[in-house]
């Protein structure tokens, strides 16, 4: 019986070389398209990070036109007092901003000053881009004094206003305290 003896299993031939050197090229450009692939991703993160950026400038870009835009819309309210008859007072309230009207008021007072003066108001008239309506106060006894009217204003976009004025009566004299303008969001009327 013979046999052959493969000359490879002791020392290694040519294509055992060939095949180990074919594996390490092939490790090293994996590893070299691995750390390729690495830098994209970093680069794509930065750029990632960058819209993200953009994303909340245009954001709040956004919001201030928004707030600029609602602030146009507010009403402009001059307020003029009157005195008639004695115990009678007669608020006339202007609006410039024909975006805002007058939706509602009221008079917050404690029970006692509520029983003791009538509200008297006036239809909303419109005429020369001006929007005018007035209030008068009639107090059964005493002077008028110390009276809160707060107004409600919206607009076609459904924005809501509003505004708190205290009358007063100081030294003998009528004065008026108005409040600022307070945005209140849309409202659902």
């Amino acid at each position: 019986m013979i046999f052959f003896v493969n000359p490879c299993i002791s020392n290694p031939c040519w294509f055992e070389y060939l095949q180990t050197f074919s594996t390490v090229v092939a490790i090293i450009l994996a590893f070299f398209t691995l750390l390729k692939l690495l830098k994209k991703d970093r680069k794509r993160e930065a750029e990632i990070a960058n819209l993200s950026v953009i994303a909340d400038k245009l954001s709040g870009m956004q919001i201030a036109e928004e707030r600029r835009y609602r602030n146009s819309k507010k009403p402009k309210i001059s307020i003029r007092l009157e005195v008639l008859e004695g115990r009678m007072l007669q608020i006339k309230f202007f609006n410039t901003n024909m975006n805002s009207t007058l939706l509602d008021f009221e008079i917050k007072n404690d029970e006692e000053i509520n029983e003791r003066i009538s509200i008297n108001p006036s239809a909303i008239n419109e005429e020369g881009g001006e929007q005018s309506f007035l209030i008068i106060l009639e107090s059964k006894e005493g002077p008028v004094n110390d009276t809160k009217l707060v107004l409600l204003y919206t607009t076609e976009e459904g924005y809501s206003f509003v505004q708190e004025v205290d009358i007063i009566l100081k030294n003998g004299n009528y004065d008026y305290i108005p409040s600022a303008i307070i945005d209140e969001g849309i409202c659902d009327s």
